[in-house]
């Protein structure tokens, strides 16, 4: 019953944050991840893109003790949990769920491999489920990412270039 996509974008003082492409049907509209976009206040989302950042360059820096693959790897992983982590910290899992899957469905529907989705997506929880445990800090998610990575609780790809988006998933420590 599907009626077509809106494409959602979200703009504060004139520049975009984000967007997010979803599906609408007859029944509820707009799909989850396009409730779950306009959910979050637009200072969230600028937020969001903040962290996002911020994990980036934290996988950046620390890539020689999280492993190698900044894409589709270790470090990869590590900086998707990462991300969901501090969202859910700073805010809450409904929030962290919803601008993360909004992002990642919006890379599904620009064409991006389906693998690295489903691998980041897997992250994402890792870092909201964590981070939404009784007394989780920052330095516990630090811990907990490092903890996760050694004992192949991330998700990776096999090959980090996935040509042609034919990588297999596989455990973070094999």
């Amino acid at each position: 019953n599907a009626l077509g996509e809106v494409e959602i974008i979200a703009f504060l003082n004139g520049k975009e944050l984000g967007k997010t492409l979803v599906a609408v049907d007859e029944a509820t509209g707009l799909n989850h991840a396009g409730w779950a976009f306009l959910y979050l206040e637009i200072e969230e989302i600028a937020q969001g893109y903040e962290i996002k950042e911020e994990a980036l360059t934290w996988a950046k820096v620390n890539r020689a003790s999280l492993g190698e693959g900044l894409g589709n790897g270790r470090a990869d992983a590590a900086r998707h949990a990462y991300w969901c982590g501090i969202m859910t910290l700073e805010w809450n899992v409904d929030k962290a769920i919803g601008l993360s899957t909004a992002y990642e469905v919006t890379n599904l529907s620009g064409n991006a491999p389906h693998n690295e989705s489903v691998m980041d997506l897997a992250n994402n929880a890792f870092g909201v489920s964590f981070a939404s445990g009784a007394n989780a800090t920052r330095e516990t998610l630090v811990d907990s990412i490092y903890g996760a990575l050694n004992n192949n609780l991330l998700t990776i790809l096999t090959d980090y270039n996935n040509n042609e988006g034919s990588a297999f998933l596989k455990p973070s420590n094999l």
